[in-house]
């Protein structure tokens, strides 16, 4: 099982899937300790295998920081993967994701549609149900599709 970006039909282009965000509130009793925090779980080396050291749902996110994805990587456990190396495939995209990026109206209803299909009925359906989804989201909003 090899892995490799996705197949493309001229320029790679790929969308932008969440992020996470760290920030204090304004007024924190403990905004020099949180902001301190911050800092070293996404920038420091223990902070990010933190991260990763949770067994029973450890995070596969992206870090920012390019040195933080070696880290990242060399800590995975990537058997589910049959040893792929997702960190070194995800930072070969990153350049890829379209400037703008904008996801559908409904989005989170194309994913429940993709999962709970798939789960009943296999990925190709998933898919299928998630187009239909995706579709009758935005002509239920009085919106046209392109054609």
């Amino acid at each position: 099982m090899g892995g490799g970006p996705l197949p493309n039909w001229g320029t790679a282009a790929s969308g932008n899937y969440g992020g996470t965000s760290y920030g204090v509130l304004k007024g924190s009793d403990h905004a020099e300790a949180a902001t301190e925090f911050i800092t070293w779980l996404t920038t420091n080396k223990a902070g990010v295998e933190a991260r990763l050291a949770d067994l029973e749902s450890p995070s596969s996110a992206l870090p920012a920081n390019p040195e933080m994805r070696a880290v990242a990587a060399a800590k995975f456990d990537t058997a589910y993967l049959n040893g792929q190396d997702v960190y070194a495939l995800a930072s070969q995209q990153v350049d890829t994701i379209v400037p703008g990026w904008t996801w559908g109206p409904d989005q989170m209803d194309v994913y429940t549609a993709v999962q709970d299909t798939a789960a009943k009925s296999g990925f190709v359906a998933g898919v299928n149900a998630g187009q239909q989804k995706a579709e009758s989201g935005i002509e239920d909003r009085g919106l046209k599709l392109a054609k």
